[in-house]
């Protein structure tokens, strides 16, 4: 879709990714758009290095007995995203078990 100088990369195989967001093996790849004129070859998004971010926070408990609790919470962006995409749709023990 195109936005000002550049493209917006819509998804239309996944009913859950972000807006803008496309997997990272279809990144920094030729793509070809379709225009009135006829066409032209562009490059998908790249995912650089800056843009890829996870930030992971953890509270964990051991108590005497050696019994471990705690909670995790994992923010991706970017190319990162890709390894806990879907997460969000699974089943509560799904997700306790990842």
């Amino acid at each position: 879709m195109p936005n000002n100088e550049d493209y917006v990369w819509l998804e239309c195989t996944s009913k859950t990714s972000p807006f803008g967001y496309t997997a990272n093996f279809t990144d920094d790849r030729d793509a070809l758009i379709i225009t009135p004129e006829g066409g032209k070859i562009v490059r998908t998004k790249t995912y650089h290095a800056s843009e890829n971010l996870q930030e992971i926070a953890a509270n964990i408990f051991l108590d005497e007995n050696g019994s471990v609790l705690g909670d995790i919470h994992i923010q991706s962006k970017g190319a990162q995203y890709g390894e806990h995409e879907g997460i969000q749709n699974k089943t509560i023990k799904e997700q306790e078990l990842y």
